[in-house]
């Protein structure tokens, strides 16, 4: 080999040992702005939806991870302490936060954990916690739940079942005397608003396509197992407005007649279909957004404190975060016309019934005038009649006195002619006995004479 060969060769081996190091130096730099994009990344677009396997064994320090944004390539696995980085300043806070997740769906999982405990425990943190007081539950199922509704008919309800005892006792008078029985009711609300929020979370992880097609097939069965025309009619006519897509939509529904039998059966099974076909061509991607954007509406309301959000919008990402505040926005707006709507109708019945109120008051002072001013009179004439009444007790005192004495002075006077009378009967007694004594003396004298006269005949 010449020269010039082996400095060809000297070259190549320098050049090859200058693209070596070039390439260690490149890697070295591509790692840490690999990871750094892959941060960025993950605050727009979140975390995974699925979990996309199980954990090596061997290798638990590695988490499976799946996360692929855009065209970028896919991230498969992450390490144990960049998931602790990514959560560092999202732990959620005292009540329902805690330790790092891969994915949504875990997150999902922990969440409704931490939302069960919540709700037992006044500090979920704290073993030593006091059990929640009825009213504290009331109150956190109200922080959970309340903001979960779309419409403004969830929220009435949802709101209905966390009324406060006082509430109920002033909707149910019934039961208001009754404290056993108005307690009965306030803890079967509880129960009702508890099994909604579960079921929220069972919602939020089910794939939404399959709850439509399970919702719609079970509407099937039952209008098939239906036993007369009509009751099936009745069952396609709710089919059709529970799955109208807004409640302005669902109240033309129900407020029209339920269609013919033949005319709702052709609706539903087109609903149906188009069901089936839309789950079909969906495919993955297109349930895994719905998925994302269920459990980000649902994360999103659990709580409001600032902790609990970043940790939210680490989890669902910044992008589904806005999408989930701006869908909402409208649902409170569409909530908003619809409470204006019924505030409209109030004021449309109660504008009548305020003027026939305002008529009848005037009419009824007038009468009240009226009827103080006979009230005055009645007065008067009633002080007149105290001043005749007390003037005729007087008299009655006075002849009431008169009659005393004069019953006094008849009984005295009624003493005195009986001891008259017994005095003038003593002399009549007396001459009665004068008399029989003149008698007497008189028939002697009779005697007498008859005896001289007839001895002087002699």
């Amino acid at each position: 080999m010449g020269t010039l060969g082996k400095v060809l060769i000297v070259f190549n081996i320098l050049a090859a040992g200058a693209f070596v190091a070039l390439a260690t130096m490149s890697w070295g730099k591509r790692q840490p702005w690999a990871y750094a994009v892959l941060r960025y990344e993950l605050v727009v677009a979140g975390l995974p939806v699925d979990s996309p396997g199980a954990a090596d064994p061997a290798d638990p320090e590695v988490v499976p991870f799946g996360f692929q944004y855009g065209d970028s390539p896919e991230v498969a696995t992450i390490s144990d302490k960049a998931l602790k980085e990514i959560f560092a300043a999202a732990q959620g806070g005292k009540l329902l936060g805690g330790k790092e997740v891969a994915n949504q769906a875990a997150e999902l999982k922990r969440a409704r954990a931490a939302v069960e405990k919540a709700l037992q425990v006044d500090d979920p943190t704290d073993p030593e916690s006091p059990k929640l007081t009825p009213e504290q539950k009331r109150e956190r199922l109200k922080k959970f739940l309340l903001n979960q509704a779309r419409s403004g008919e969830d929220r009435d309800r949802y709101a209905g079942w966390l009324a406060p005892v006082e509430d109920l006792a002033r909707q149910f008078p019934a039961i208001a005397r009754d404290p056993k029985e108005l307690d009965k009711k306030f803890t079967a609300n509880l129960a009702a608003a508890q099994d909604e929020l579960m079921r929220l979370f069972d919602a939020a992880a089910v794939p939404v396509a399959k709850q439509t097609i399970d919702r719609l097939e079970t509407i099937a069965k039952a209008i098939e197992a239906a036993a007369t025309p009509e009751e099936k009619r009745r069952l396609i006519h709710a089919a059709l407005g529970g799955h109208a897509k807004t409640p302005v939509d669902r109240k033309l529904v129900m407020d029209n007649a339920p269609p013919e039998l033949e005319e709702g059966q052709r609706e539903f099974d087109k609903i149906l279909s188009q069901a089936k076909s839309v789950a079909g061509e969906s495919g993955d991607r297109q349930e895994s957004r719905i998925k994302r954007r269920e459990i980000a509406h649902l994360l999103y309301h659990l709580d409001t404190a600032p902790e609990w959000q970043q940790r939210v919008y680490t989890v669902v990402g910044l992008q589904t975060y806005v999408n989930v505040i701006e869908a909402q926005a409208a649902e409170f707006y569409a909530m908003a016309n619809r409470a204006r709507f019924a505030m409209s109708e109030d004021q449309a019945r109660f504008e009548p019934a305020y003027q026939y109120l305002v008529q009848r008051t005037m009419f009824l002072q007038v009468e009240l005038e009226k009827l103080n001013a006979d009230l005055v009179g009645e007065k008067t004439l009633l002080a007149g009649h105290e001043v005749i009444r007390n003037a005729r007790a007087e008299e009655k005192r006075l002849l009431e006195n008169d009659e005393a004495d004069a019953k006094a002075n008849a009984k005295k006077t009624l003493a005195s002619q009986a001891e008259a009378e017994r005095a003038l009967f003593d002399v009549h007694v007396q001459l009665k006995k004068s008399l029989d004594t003149i008698i007497q003396l008189e028939e002697k004298l009779r005697k007498v004479e008859l005896l001289s006269a007839s001895s002087n005949g002699r």
